[in-house]
């Protein structure tokens, strides 16, 4: 003796019918074209979900990213790890006709003022000049 315990279809003309234990559901074509715009429909917001989960995880780690970096910056704005050196190196960059720029200017001020306080005996400044420069770096 065979017990069918699963769901059977049969199919008719225009319909489909489904017979799972004493339940039985017929369904018409236009009802499978409905069910078939749900299925769709419910795929898509699935997929759109996934999206937007996607995106606001992205956004999360982006914003987690720039946290890290700021306070890992703001920790070591203020740490000072001067000691006595024989000498300091002062690494070149732009000049306009013989006046620094503001990033050179800034290294040359710091390392005077290593100079000064005998944290270094000696400074040394190293760039290049470019074809037409009146002076160096």
């Amino acid at each position: 003796m065979v017990t069918n315990t699963g769901p059977t279809a049969r199919k008719t003309k225009n319909s489909l019918t489904f017979m799972s234990g004493s339940v039985r559901m017929g369904i018409t074509s236009k009802m499978s074209r409905n069910l078939a715009v749900i299925v769709r429909v419910a795929t898509f917001r699935r997929i759109g979900r996934s999206f937007v989960a996607l995106v606001l995880l992205a956004v999360l780690a982006c914003v987690g990213y720039f946290v890290f970096n700021y306070v890992q910056v703001s920790s070591a704005q203020g740490d000072d790890d001067t000691r006595p050196a024989d000498a300091a190196i002062v690494l070149g960059a732009a000049q306009y006709n013989g006046s620094p720029s503001y990033v050179l200017q800034a290294r040359l001020d710091h390392a005077l003022n290593l100079y000064n306080d005998d944290v270094v005996d000696r400074v040394f400044v190293t760039g290049a000049g470019a074809i037409g420069d009146a002076t160096t770096e």
